[in-house]
C-alpha cells in the first residue's frame, strides 16, 4: 500500500479514495482566483492560497493557480449584470 499523506486513525488500515464536485461562480471578465471563494489571503505571510490544492498563488488577481481543478462550463452565464 502506498504511503498516504495523512496520519493514521488508530486501527484503520484502508482508506478510500473520495472526490467532490463543488460549483464556483467566477465574473466571465476576471476568472482569476481572487474572486473565487476558496482563494484565501493569509495576513502573516502575506500570501494567498488555494485551499482545495492548498499551492501558494502568485498572481491571483491576473491567473488561476497551475493546480486548479476548476473547469469553465460553456454554457449560460448564471447570472447576467449587463444588457
Amino acid at each position: 500500500m502506498a504511503e498516504l499523506p495523512f496520519e493514521s486513525m488508530g486501527q484503520c488500515v484502508e482508506y478510500y479514495p473520495c472526490s467532490a464536485i463543488i460549483t464556483v461562480y467566477l465574473p466571465r471578465k476576471e476568472p482569476f482566483c481572487r474572486r473565487c471563494p476558496y482563494c484565501e489571503y493569509k495576513e502573516p505571510m502575506r500570501t494567498y492560497y488555494c485551499r482545495i490544492t492548498n499551492e501558494e498563488i502568485i498572481d491571483p488577481f491576473h491567473t488561476r493557480g497551475a493546480k486548479c481543478p476548476l473547469i469553465v462550463d460553456d454554457v449560460q452565464p448564471y447570472w447576467k449584470g449587463e444588457k
